[in-house]
């Protein structure tokens, strides 16, 4: 039966989980979920669909934190950790947000050279630029950020379904590649899922909806919309890289796995209408993961320090230490994008190391919560086993 008063009561809270659902495809996922459907094909599916499970999870786990004490996580862990600890953790993160936007700035550079054919060198120096865009979208509040994001993800979805067109699809025998390569891109899929900053970001997002923390009744109906928000932003992202497994596994059989790159997906849509919108959605799913990045870096960093920097300026110096590393790459390989593909696959494997860290704080914060809003069990063990799991496959990964 339809209950108007919940349908209501969703449509007020929706949103929540749509800067962090829009990380789950931004321009690092995009590339890992192609690279792994070219190689492997239908194999990498089961890795990406348990890393969405367990994302769910782990994402309904920091909005309970949130909206049960009112703080996000970065509150919660930093009156139980020393002053270096702090210091060293939040710089910990402060990798971890570099990068979440790495990726966003190569997807962008990426993008903009689809668009108006420029050099990657030039494109990659106009990042810099986006930090216009960036003051601009916050001047409309992250209300209207968080709607521009589910916006994005159904043009996203949408473009992708007009892609994979039936005339597109042959039958192909995955490519044979050693355990270690599965393996590493497995691993690099986690990271590009479950990524640390999002652990952060939807403890803060979700505490701030308006409902009184000391009424029970208000508390358990935002755990309630928490729960239907998340899952049903995450199960849209799963489909979002089921069809990035799909376009690996079908568009880039015949280009080959050297060529997977995204000017070669677009070379393959430019008879159609559908190679301007691509481009023109991974421009802004990079624009919005930056976004996103950039507020969990603030979140991060008041929370453990107390330090809090006017956002153009958390912007601005996040994007000069992020741009470096890859102005360096573009100009060292002459704007080559392969070398910039790599270094998106390498930035995902470097957020599977850092995550087990940040589950761990996640984990301990879960055991604080009063009696009545404890979790099951069975979540504890979940939190604990992703975090010993994509510890050990990632630092085998380095050794192998």
């Amino acid at each position: 039966m339809f209950d108007k008063r919940f349908f209501q009561r969703f449509l007020s809270y929706a949103g929540a989980s749509s800067l962090v659902a829009i990380g789950y495809m931004d321009p690092g996922n995009w590339l890992t979920a192609i690279v792994g459907g070219n190689l492997f094909h239908w194999w990498i599916l089961p890795v990406m669909t348990l890393a969405i499970v367990f994302a769910i999870v782990l994402q309904l786990v920091s909005a309970r934190l949130g909206i049960v004490t009112g703080k996000n996580l970065a509150e919660l862990v930093a009156p139980a950790l020393s002053k270096p600890v702090r210091i060293g953790f939040w710089a910990f993160n402060e990798l971890a947000m570099i990068a979440t936007d790495l990726t966003a700035i190569v997807g962008t550079a990426i993008a903009l050279h689809l668009l108006f054919g420029w050099s990657l060198q030039v494109t990659t120096l106009l990042t810099v630029f986006d930090i216009i865009i960036f003051l601009w979208l916050f001047k409309f509040g992250v209300r209207r950020i968080e709607l521009l994001a589910v916006a994005v993800m159904i043009v996203v979805t949408i473009g992708f379904i007009f892609v994979l067109q039936p005339h597109r699809l042959a039958e192909t025998q995955p490519v044979h590649e050693p355990f270690r390569s599965f393996g590493w891109l497995s691993v690099s899929l986690v990271g590009a899922i479950i990524m640390p900053h999002n652990l952060y970001l939807h403890s803060e997002l979700a505490k701030a909806r308006p409902y009184n923390r000391e009424n029970d009744a208000e508390v358990s109906d935002m755990l309630r919309m928490a729960k239907w928000d998340t899952t049903i932003h995450l199960l849209g992202s799963w489909v979002v890289n089921v069809l990035l497994v799909l376009m690996g596994w079908f568009v880039f059989t015949e280009i080959g796995h050297s060529n997977v790159m995204f000017s070669a997906l677009y070379d393959t849509l430019k008879p159609t209408v559908m190679a301007p919108i691509f481009a023109i959605a991974l421009l802004l799913t990079g624009l919005i993961a930056s976004i996103a990045s950039t507020l969990a870096g603030q979140i991060v960093m008041t929370g453990l320090l107390k330090w809090r920097l006017p956002m153009v300026w958390r912007r601005i110096i996040t994007r000069a230490f992020t741009l470096v590393p890859v102005i360096i790459i573009v100009f060292l390989y002459h704007g080559q994008e392969q070398a910039l593909s790599e270094l998106i696959i390498v930035a995902q494997y470097s957020l599977a190391v850092m995550l087990p860290a940040n589950l761990a704080v996640m984990w301990w914060a879960m055991r604080r919560l009063p009696t009545r809003w404890q979790f099951l069990p069975m979540v504890q063990k979940i939190v604990v086993g992703v975090a010993l799991v994509v510890g050990v496959f990632s630092l085998l990964g380095l050794f192998m």
